[in-house]
């Protein structure tokens, strides 16, 4: 059994045979054509830079656990796959980032663990103060932050999101009754 190394694993020689492989999660995976042959040494390649991009994804999701933004980034990057029906983008993915541009802007460099209830209404004041948007734009923008700070806390990249403290903000522009004529 091969040692768990951080490393890519090494392209090996099969002894009896004139294939090479390398070791890949405690399985050897062989490559196709003879041992250092062009067509065996660049699968190996293919191979290894697509662990190389595993690795990659790996350890960002890993290092920027902290700030808003990374959170913001990593939920935009899993949502281009999740939001699409058919192979097309349903367009979900695009509202999540028009949400997040206060946010960004304000808080992109705050700890996600630092963000409260007086950080998230000041967003909600930028969104109102820009003067473009209607009350059911900013209540869909309010909903798509607290989504994206719940899917954080379901990644372990959020660890203090506490949704039940942002309650008293979902209703910020309650919805009006129609009148029906009466005064």
């Amino acid at each position: 059994m091969p040692k768990l190394k951080k490393s890519l694993p090494r392209y090996l020689k099969a002894s009896g045979r004139d294939t090479a492989y390398f070791w890949y999660a405690g399985k050897r995976v062989y490559l196709p054509g003879k041992f250092n042959s062009p067509e065996s040494v660049a699968a190996y390649n293919r191979a290894m830079s697509e662990l190389a991009a595993i690795k990659a994804d790996e350890s960002l999701s890993v290092s920027f656990t902290g700030k808003t933004c990374y959170t913001v980034a990593a939920f935009l990057r899993w949502g281009e796959t999740y939001y699409t029906k058919n192979g097309q983008s349903t367009g979900a993915n695009e509202q999540y980032y028009y949400a997040t541009i206060q946010l960004i802007g304000l808080y992109g460099d705050l700890d996600t663990d630092k963000f409260r209830q007086k950080e998230f209404r000041r967003v909600i004041e930028m969104m109102e103060k820009s003067g473009n948007m209607s009350r059911k734009t900013i209540n869909s923008r309010i909903w798509n932050i607290k989504r994206i700070f719940d899917w954080g806390v379901s990644h372990e990249m959020v660890s203090r999101w506490k949704p039940h403290n942002f309650k008293s903000i979902s209703n910020k522009f309650p919805k009006v009754k129609p009148s029906h004529g009466k005064p």
